[in-house]
């Protein structure tokens, strides 16, 4: 199975391999694959393209399905993955409107038009078998489902705008593909936080979400500093830091009031195991990349993709007083937010007594949805 993508994530800074970081993209590098695939034309009617269109990326799996009526069929095979940055949410945020500007939507639709023709015209995936979601930035803005809607028309292909409940499913089915762990899927809590919002999602149960992301860290602690939303807030202070620690946890709290019995129990639980997902510039790959650095007094080895609250506190604590240079010297992606998505997830994490998390690079929530995806169209559940 080649999960390039995966493997790639394993390797942060400049040493990795598979990936070719232009200003804004991160993208799989499969030469054998591409030229295969170009070169047939061919219509492959069992590859599926999926999307993921977050507030903060969108992001492209591209993956071979194995033959579903055999007896035991084999495991999914990626072939291509992509994920190029767009800022939806930073976008809203920064109009002061409950609506995208003219400018990020265009910018999206050309990202996504790309997405398109590569899946189509390298891989030949049929249209209809291109399939995607939007996330919680569509349900916010007032313009979001005429966009996700447009692009029926002008790239022939349906986006669904997921719900509360249908986000956290795919998380939760993308957290359940990718763990090997020796907890069981009922003890299982996937963490999924974005630009935008964060959810927490676990098995037949209704998630937790908040529209609480890193888009929304950094423009609180804007205001607190008094920038504007475009500037970079670093250097941060201790006492920027716990101010705005202090917004994070009212915010949390006002979300949050009370929680049913479930939540309560699984919180107390010492079973429960929280996972994390997202790519190279989630919060979790931010933490796991500070905490392998230099800045960190003891760090990680590179197949360790836990942490636990304190060594969170501590390493963001050494990330304070530092410049946008400090971060861009030490391979960080999105240098001038690194002590913003540490915030939100100590906040977090301190809200609702997570003492650890692992993380689980994923492209977005591509491969839980294309899991649903095919159980709905198949009735089978292939191994991801």
């Amino acid at each position: 199975m080649l999960r390039t993508l995966n493997q790639s994530l394993r390797r942060f800074g400049s040493g990795c391999e598979y990936f070719q970081q232009s200003k804004r993209s991160w993208t799989c590098s499969l030469p054998t694959l591409t030229q295969r695939f170009h070169s047939t034309g061919k219509r492959q009617e069992n590859c599926f393209a999926t999307l993921d269109i977050g507030s903060g990326e969108a992001k492209l799996v591209v993956a071979r399905v194995p033959d579903l009526h055999t007896e035991r069929p084999e495991k999914l095979e990626i072939l291509f993955e992509d994920a190029v940055e767009v800022e939806l949410a930073h976008d809203l945020n920064k109009t002061g409107t409950n609506y995208l500007s003219q400018e990020i939507l265009l910018e999206a639709e050309d990202i996504l038009s790309g997405m398109v023709d590569t899946s189509v015209n390298r891989y030949g995936i049929p249209t209809e078998n291109i399939i995607g979601f939007g996330t919680q930035v569509f349900r916010t803005a007032e313009n979001g489902p005429a966009f996700l809607s447009s692009l029926r028309d002008s790239l022939g292909i349906d986006i669904e705008i997921a719900s509360h409940n249908k986000e956290s499913a795919i998380g939760f089915a993308t957290a359940s593909a990718l763990y090997r762990g020796a907890a069981n899927r009922e003890d299982l809590v996937c963490w999924d936080t974005g630009a935008g919002s964060f959810q927490f999602s676990a098995f037949d149960h209704e998630p937790l979400e908040a529209r609480l992301g890193n888009s929304t860290v950094c423009a609180m602690l804007s205001v607190l500093k008094k920038l504007p939303v475009t500037s970079s807030s670093n250097p941060v202070t201790a006492e920027e830091v716990a101010a705005l620690d202090a917004q994070i946890m009212d915010y949390l709290n006002e979300t949050f009031p009370a929680m049913d019995e479930f939540w309560i129990e699984k919180w107390k639980s010492s079973k429960t195991k929280v996972v994390g997902i997202g790519g190279k510039t989630s919060a979790f790959a931010t933490c796991i990349h500070a905490l392998r650095s230099q800045l960190y007094i003891h760090p990680k080895e590179e197949d360790n993709f836990t942490f636990t609250i304190d060594e969170l506190d501590e390493v963001r604590t050494i990330c304070l007083d530092r410049k946008d240079t400090d971060f861009m010297q030490l391979n960080f992606l999105q240098g001038d937010i690194v002590v913003q998505k540490l915030s939100l997830m100590s906040q977090v994490m301190e809200k609702f007594g997570i003492k650890e998390v692992q993380y689980l690079p994923s492209n977005g929530g591509c491969l839980g949805y294309l899991g649903l995806e095919l159980e709905k169209r198949y009735n089978a559940n292939v191994k991801l």
